[in-house]
């Protein structure tokens, strides 16, 4: 697959076209095809890499070049609970976690009754940040 750069570059420069003219519409919907066929050879990519990595050694791990590393890892957390085995559990083997989370439909009804935050309730400062989505996308919301 070839990425025409020259391409990809006037593309980004006649992005901010949707304000003026359909044909800026088109833009996004063309930059978001060549993102999707990027993210489709990357997983192409991983699959063939790993499937060479195992081939070669079923315990492959990690590889590394000179400026790549590539590794077969697992995530997530090791262990958890079994809910309810709780229990019986050793009290020494975990953790309880609490947190508090902010109501924000009740906090705004507040605000509007009392003109004002409640003690111990801020707002912090949140940066707006552009979101596009191609209608009928997954990530269509």
């Amino acid at each position: 697959m070839q990425i025409d750069l020259d391409n990809l570059n006037k593309l980004v420069s006649k992005a901010d076209g949707i304000f003026f003219t359909p044909e800026g519409e088109e833009t996004l919907i063309e930059l978001y095809a060549i993102q999707e066929r990027v993210e489709e050879a990357i997983t192409a990519a991983k699959a063939a890499i790993l499937k060479t990595a195992l081939k070669t050694d079923p315990n492959f791990s990690t590889i590394q070049g000179d400026k790549v590393k590539v590794a077969y890892r697992v995530y997530g957390a090791k262990y958890r609970i079994d809910e309810p085995m709780l229990p019986e559990i050793p009290k020494e083997l975990y953790s309880v976690k609490t947190s508090y989370s902010v109501d924000s439909k009740k906090v705004d009804k507040w605000f509007d009754e009392h003109k004002g935050l409640p003690i111990g309730i801020i707002e912090p400062e949140r940066e707006r940040v552009i979101s596009i989505t191609l209608k009928g996308d997954k990530n269509d919301e």
